[in-house]
């Protein structure tokens, strides 16, 4: 199994929402460990590790993934 990062309770205050701090802080990650990044599938049910996608963020991976 390859190592990857796996995202878990994403938070940005909304003041700085579509700033472009989530993209820069995804492409920081990836070029610092070099490992791939996965978000959770936009299923509406909250799990307990915090890997639920609320409020933009559905929108915001969707866009990420291409």
């Amino acid at each position: 199994m390859q190592a990857h990062l796996y995202i878990t309770r994403p938070a940005v205050q909304q003041t700085y929402c579509r700033a472009g701090i989530d993209s820069k802080m995804l492409e920081l990650v990836k070029a610092v460990t070099g490992l791939d990044i996965y978000a959770a599938a936009d299923d509406g049910l909250n799990k307990q590790d915090g890997s639920h996608l609320t409020g933009d963020k559905p929108a915001f991976i969707a866009a990420m993934r291409g």
